[in-house]
């Protein structure tokens, strides 16, 4: 399993309108994936949280943790599931390749390590 340090981890959660259920909201989003961050014995650094379509790939908090990412602030990045940080396959593999030349490792809640 691969252990980022634990102080560059950040968590991404989005949902695509305020209204969304409990479930699938930003809060439970981030409770889930703060669970995986204790799982895994691993602090987490900050949250970067966004309210719209993961059509586009410009959004406030996602811009901000790309910064980061582009900083060398983040290593790693918890999502509650792959489609919060796009839903278009091509804004998704852009993304993917960003971090993976930063190699930054991007976890899954609830999927195995």
């Amino acid at each position: 399993m691969i252990q980022p340090k634990p102080h560059s981890i950040a968590i991404y959660a989005r949902t695509a309108t305020i209204s969304q259920g409990e479930s699938t909201g930003l809060d439970a989003q981030e409770a889930r994936c703060r669970r995986e961050a204790a799982r895994r014995g691993v602090m987490v650094m900050r949250v970067y949280r966004d309210e719209g379509s993961g059509l586009r790939l410009s959004r406030p908090g996602l811009d901000a943790l790309r910064a980061a990412v582009a900083d060398k602030q983040v290593t790693a990045i918890i999502v509650d599931s792959p489609g919060r940080l796009a839903r278009d396959g091509e804004n998704y593999a852009t993304l993917l390749a960003e971090w993976r030349r930063a190699r930054v490792v991007i976890i899954v809640a609830g999927q195995a390590a």
